[in-house]
């Protein structure tokens, strides 16, 4: 796996704060082999999932244990597990 610079502590806040949906996704890790590897647009974000636009048709990905690349940096799923509306209450 390719190493990733790791965020500053701004970075990750930054990060963090960011809308997922419409944003292009790869799944670096993650607990079931399934979906690693997976690459497409985040359609829908739940308190613990993302559903993702692949070619092949749509895939619910879980947070839980996964590493997700976007063009603004990697996120650690287990850091953004709850609502998109709650994230910017916990930060």
């Amino acid at each position: 796996m390719k190493n990733t610079p790791v965020p500053s502590a701004r970075q990750k806040r930054d990060m963090l704060q960011h809308e997922f949906i419409g944003c292009d996704v790869c799944v670096l890790e993650i607990s079931g082999k399934a979906v690693r590897n997976l690459q497409g647009a985040v359609l829908d974000e739940t308190k613990s999932t993302f559903l993702v636009q692949t070619r092949r048709g749509q895939k619910r990905v879980p947070k839980k244990g996964a590493r997700f690349s976007f063009a603004f940096g990697v996120v650690d799923g287990n850091d953004i597990l709850c609502a998109p509306s709650e994230r910017l209450k916990r930060l």
